[in-house]
This record gives C-alpha cells, structure tokens and sequence, in this order.
C-alpha cells in the first residue's frame, strides 16, 4: 500500500453530477503528475493481478458456476476473450489507484 497523504473530509456523491467532474479531473491530474511513476520497483498491473484476473477465461474452460446469470452464460465465451485482451492493454509507466471506489476517494 502507498499512501500519499490523508486529507478529512467526506467521500464524494458520484451521483452529482458536479462531484463526479471534481473526481475526474482530479484522476487526470494525478495521472498527469504519476507519469512516469515517481516509485521505482512497483509491479506493473498485468504481473500483479494478470494470473488472478482470469475467471471468465477459468468459467470458458472449466465450467461456469451453477449460480451465474443467464446473460454472462450467453456472452461467456465473448468475456472470455475480452479478458483476455486487457493484458496487451495493461502496459504503461503510471502508478494507478487500483481500488478506485467512492468510499476509497
């Protein structure tokens, strides 16, 4: 975990629109100033979470779980393969927030 500093206050309303602009050009502005990543040595994203972000991929090949909603059993084989992708994309020199949640902001 990296902290960069603790500010008080409250966690945004996404649901305003005025909150949600506030939140997404603040995320601009930090991967503006985390580009290239200020910490040497962080895992890129793909070799941190690329083996264990892999369950439609494991439903695709092993069988899906009996609970699964009928749309995600329709489109398995579609997920799969857009899973599968987001590795090539998950290149880059950012440092992320990778638990980007309004109770997290």
């Amino acid at each position: 975990m990296v902290v960069f500093e603790f500010v008080d206050g409250r966690h945004p309303d996404l649901s305003r629109p005025a909150e949600l602009r506030a939140v997404l050009a603040l995320l601009a502005r930090m991967a503006e100033a985390l580009t290239p990543s200020p910490l040497a040595g962080i895992p890129t994203v793909a070799g941190k979470f690329g083996p264990i972000l892999r369950s439609w991929t494991r439903f695709a090949e092993q069988g899906a779980p009996p609970d699964l909603n009928r749309w995600a059993l329709r489109n398995l084989e579609r997920l799969a393969d857009l899973e599968t992708r987001w590795l090539d994309r998950s290149g880059g020199e950012t440092l992320l927030h990778t638990d980007l949640r309004s109770d997290n902001l």
